[in-house]
């Protein structure tokens, strides 16, 4: 365990005093051979949701007075979730670093090309446009796949505590729909580009030309949303 005694002491005095409960450290500062990384903590507490969210705010604060400005994570779920939440946030944060890495590289690949691309430049490109669109549309493809496959349910589960960990997809969009973080028939629509570029379907240069036009938008679309789960996730 990477905390030094002091760390513990202060995690232990300001979860008896805010939840009069034990504390419980989890993730990366268990790994004696690991360095850095963010403390991660979960507490069981059967408070109202009020209530409950109030007092874990206030004992981060305190956490950060004491310990200093670091990453902290602090978890407060209901007696027994606990295990099932903290796996799901150990994977939602793996798989968020994952679309991050997704997402500089789109973004790169992005820079290299030209804001407006027609018809013509993609019937007789040169190596520098190929290579930066075939980079763009790899990108695009893994990131719109590990959100959609690996993500957004996570997110339900893990930070918006929504019991849908077996429900379908339409119902996870629907469920993200309704609490504002993405629009359900857009997400659709991204699935549809993203089969498009990677495919490359035969047809005119003109229609590709507009397809990749709005795959740019698309691609900030997603970069946003990305940025948005990883603020609300301490990712």
């Amino acid at each position: 365990m990477r905390l030094t005694e002091r760390e513990r002491e202060a995690i232990r005095e300001a979860a008896l005093e805010f939840f009069h409960a034990p504390v419980h450290l989890f993730g990366s500062r268990l790994d004696d051979a690991a360095s850095g990384g963010d403390i991660d903590l979960f507490i069981e507490s059967d408070l109202c949701a009020a209530e409950l969210e109030q007092r874990r705010i206030a004992m981060l604060g305190r956490l950060y007075r004491r310990l200093g400005e670091r990453r902290i994570d602090l978890v407060v779920t209901a007696p027994g979730g606990c295990a099932m939440t903290v796996d799901a946030l150990i994977k939602l944060r793996e798989a968020l670093q994952e679309c991050g890495r997704h997402a500089f590289y789109l973004a790169k690949a992005q820079e290299r090309l030209p804001q407006t691309i027609d018809g013509p430049q993609l019937e007789t490109p040169d190596e520098s446009l190929v290579a930066a669109l075939d980079q763009f549309a790899y990108r695009f493809a893994r990131l719109q796949d590990a959100l959609g496959q690996r993500v957004l349910r996570l997110f339900l589960v893990a930070i918006l505590r929504e019991p849908l960990e077996d429900a379908p997809m339409r119902d996870v969009l629907d469920r993200l729909e309704r609490l504002g973080y993405v629009n359900a028939e857009r997400w659709e629509q991204y699935r549809a580009v993203r089969n498009a570029l990677v495919h490359e379907y035969p047809e005119e240069t003109d229609r590709r030309a507009v397809r990749l036009h709005l795959a740019f938008t698309m691609a900030d679309e997603l970069a946003t949303l990305l940025v948005r789960l990883r603020g609300e996730a301490g990712a």
